[in-house]
């Protein structure tokens, strides 16, 4: 399914891959990711674009990131090989491929090795819904679905990636909730007794009022529908914080 990628703010990232063209392999790929690939696919205008670079150390991609924005604000994370490029109109996001062990309580108990050599299905297993688990190559419009989130994004439905490890992250509850009254989605059944399970779970205790917060936000300023949500919350017995 082409989508049309034309819009201003993806011009600096053709820039970034072709950077990337210029200093390494072909075996180096950059994929837009996440929201903004859903959100072109449900015709919404999108907001920060998210990228994962594959085949690429740690090293050469902090260096090409430097001088392909030489006058941006630049924020990375070595620990989670992660920047963020920040400018007026929007942020671009750029992460390595990485897997994520449990190793903890709360949304920081990860330990997180950073793996370029991780083929697209192994990078995506680690995300939380399917509709937020498509790629699309910036410069040819495809469209890599390991997951089959396009068929749920055709039929409004909410599904977790991994069933095993999606609980691994407390904060997915809210995030659950924050989708279905932004999008009208139903969730899948197998996905909604994880939620259930999820909501009863003392670790949720764990997450910071900021943090959630942050994520219901969206609920309420987005386009949607807060009804929707409210009545998940409630079949999950989950109580929200108000939002001020």
């Amino acid at each position: 399914m082409p989508i049309s990628i034309k819009a201003q703010k993806i011009n600096p990232v053709k820039r970034l891959v072709k950077a990337l063209q210029n200093y390494t392999k072909p075996s180096s790929k950059c994929f837009v990711v996440g929201g903004f690939v859903r959100d072109r696919l449900l015709r919404i205008k999108p907001n920060d674009v998210d990228l994962e670079v594959f085949g690429v150390s740690q090293n050469v991609l902090d260096k090409i990131i430097i001088e392909t924005f030489p006058q941006a604000n630049i924020v990375q994370s070595k620990k989670f090989g992660t920047w963020t490029v920040k400018s007026k109109l929007s942020d671009i996001n750029i992460s390595l491929p990485r897997t994520e062990t449990k190793t903890g309580k709360g949304y920081f108990g990860f330990g997180i090795k950073l793996d370029p050599a991780l083929s697209i299905k192994q990078a995506a297993s680690r995300r939380d819904f399917t509709i937020n688990a498509l790629y699309l190559n910036p410069l040819t419009d495809e469209i890599i679905d390991p997951c089959k989130g396009l068929k749920d994004i055709q039929t409004s439905t909410l599904r977790a990636v991994n069933l095993v490890t999606f609980s691994d992250d407390p904060l997915r509850l809210y995030r659950a909730i924050q989708l279905v009254a932004r999008f009208s989605l139903r969730v899948e059944p197998k996905t909604l007794e994880l939620l259930k399970k999820m909501a009863k779970n003392p670790e949720i205790r764990t997450l910071s009022t900021k943090r959630v917060e942050s994520v219901l936000r969206k609920m309420y300023t987005k386009n949607s529908n807060p009804k929707l949500g409210l009545e998940l919350a409630q079949k999950l017995n989950l109580s929200l914080p108000n939002i001020s």
